[in-house]
């Protein structure tokens, strides 16, 4: 690698193709997984209200099902027709939705069909939609531009949070959706204005992608299930880590302010983990970098199994799981686009990220079994550790093998 000429692409990328960048900042910042976060903000307010229980409001988790099917639909369409259309689309229909939920009136039914309306309608708002301009035209700054673009995503969320809740708290939550509602969709108009169009034009005598006719080239593909399977075992303990950080990490023998103290360290290692893995990615060989990033939690998750207890340990099993979480968005798209191409970019990795909700739904029902065998983390945890670390092997396997940019 010449270090004297790559600053130099990488600043005249960054210069030449900074809308795409922003578009994607800007979409991602108030997409699906901004939403996801901060409507559960609203969740209190509306038991108090409504009189729901909290296990009928947990019931509308089972709706992330629905994103198998609707991310890799929104996907192949918008390798079709391009991903403005498809984000125009979402741009319109995600605020109408938030706007409608400001206008519930206690009937349950209405929660869980908004709730899936958002869902299907929310997934021209994912990565693989608004990351595609930035995959298609970043080339020696790719690794670095993917992971400023997903970092939008944990930004949004963390500065959004406690925005929202205040406006929960001072304004009522009808008030907080429709600003919520309003500010989702400024952010989305504003994105598909700077989404640039398709790099590559259409020729005139060629026909009309169809809608099927990608799949049967992709499943033939030894990257894509290499992919498939080594992320699908990466992400099985995504579900612990998100959800049950705080009781698992009680049980290694921290107190309430100590395991906060490390959950602040792992939501500060994942931003730090979507730069490093890109400037990395950019540098070194994709399926090394894939597979230390990737398969590192294995020995966090391991330590954590083994039972360690002093807190600069458990600190660094915490970190390295952050620094895994924050990797995953970049590895995945980079890895999409280099090994499979730019062509079927969104279809690609839309499918790879439906493999994730069924990944983390396979992790829940494995935790659930071993709590209730054995009341402990350590079973899960260990049994996890090893699949994360044959995952990040398996990526190994990926090669130097790589598409034309």
């Amino acid at each position: 690698m010449d270090v004297s000429v790559k600053p130099i692409k990488y600043l005249t990328e960054f210069r030449e193709n900074w809308r795409a960048l922003a578009s994607a900042v800007a979409g991602l910042a108030a997409g699906l997984g901004f939403i996801n976060v901060v409507t559960s903000l609203f969740v209190p307010s509306l038991l108090s209200e409504f009189g729901w229980s909290k296990a009928q409001v947990a019931l509308v988790g089972v709706n992330t099902a629905i994103g198998i099917v609707s991310f890799p639909l929104a996907g192949r369409l918008a390798d079709m027709f391009g991903p403005r259309r498809i984000a125009m689309g979402s741009a319109i229909l995600v605020p109408f939705c938030l706007m409608l939920m400001s206008f519930m009136d206690g009937q349950i039914w209405q929660y869980f069909a908004l709730s899936v309306f958002m869902m299907i309608v929310g997934a021209g708002t994912g990565a693989a939609i608004y990351s595609k301009a930035v995959a298609e035209r970043f080339s020696n700054a790719r690794g670095i531009a993917l992971g400023i673009a997903m970092s939008a995503i944990a930004v949004g969320g963390a500065v959004g949070t406690p925005i929202v809740n205040d406006l929960i708290s001072t304004e009522g939550w009808r008030t907080a959706f429709r600003i919520v509602a309003a500010y989702c969709l400024i952010m989305a108009v504003s994105a598909v204005l700077l989404m640039p169009p398709p790099k590559a034009k259409p020729q005139p005598n060629e026909s009309k992608p169809r809608f099927f006719e990608a799949y049967p080239r992709l499943v033939t593909l030894r990257p894509l299930w290499i992919l498939l399977i080594g992320m699908f075992l990466c992400n099985l303990p995504t579900v612990a880590i998100t959800t049950q950080v705080m009781p698992m990490l009680m049980t290694q023998g921290l107190d309430s302010s100590q395991a906060a103290a490390m959950i602040s360290l792992y939501l500060a290692c994942v931003v730090v983990g979507r730069f490093v893995c890109g400037l990395a990615l950019d540098r070194f060989p994709a399926h090394f970098v894939a597979c230390i990033a990737m398969g590192a939690p294995g020995i966090g998750l391991a330590m954590l199994g083994a039972g360690v207890t002093t807190p600069h340990l458990v600190g660094i099993a915490v970190g390295l799981m952050g620094l895994s979480q924050g990797a995953e968005g970049d590895v995945a798209a980079y890895l999409v686009v280099r090994y499979l191409g730019v062509e079927v970019y969104s279809t690609a990795l839309t499918i790879i990220i439906a493999s994730f909700a069924l990944s983390s739904a396979v992790g829940a029902m494995f935790l659930a079994l071993a709590l209730n065998m054995t009341n402990s983390y350590a079973p899960f945890l260990l049994g996890t550790a090893g699949a994360v670390i044959i995952g990040g092997l398996i990526l190994l396997r990926l090669g130097k093998q790589k598409t034309e940019d």
